[in-house]
């Protein structure tokens, strides 16, 4: 191969690369973009509806996939919010609303 189609081919090939990377770490892309959150919390007192709970969660920004669900006294909120935005403090926001005497509380983020 000749050397300027050598140059050529590395130069290319270099820019992909660096192209390549710069999309990987872009918040928009890749597999973190966004972390699930999952919390099941025992409450003695709940509101007679989650509306306006699932409201506040979906006009928070970066969120996404609210699924809130009920089992006797466990509350279990789910939701998607963009990896390069901060945690919500969803708890503050349930004693707000009404949900009170809060017990067993279980969390994760996958």
């Amino acid at each position: 191969m000749k050397p300027r189609v050598c140059i050529a081919l590395g130069i290319v090939l270099a820019a992909l690369g660096i192209a390549t990377w710069f999309v990987w770490r872009s918040p928009a892309s890749g597999p973190r973009a966004a972390f699930t959150y999952t919390m099941r919390v025992e409450y003695d007192g709940m509101p007679d509806e989650d509306g306006p709970l699932e409201q506040w969660l979906r006009g928070q920004s970066g969120v996404g996939n609210v699924e809130i669900r009920r089992n006797g006294k466990v509350l279990t909120i789910m939701h998607e919010r963009a990896a390069h935005e901060q945690p919500l403090d969803v708890l503050a926001e349930c004693e707000r609303l009404g949900y009170t005497g809060r017990g067993s509380f279980e969390g994760r983020v996958d």
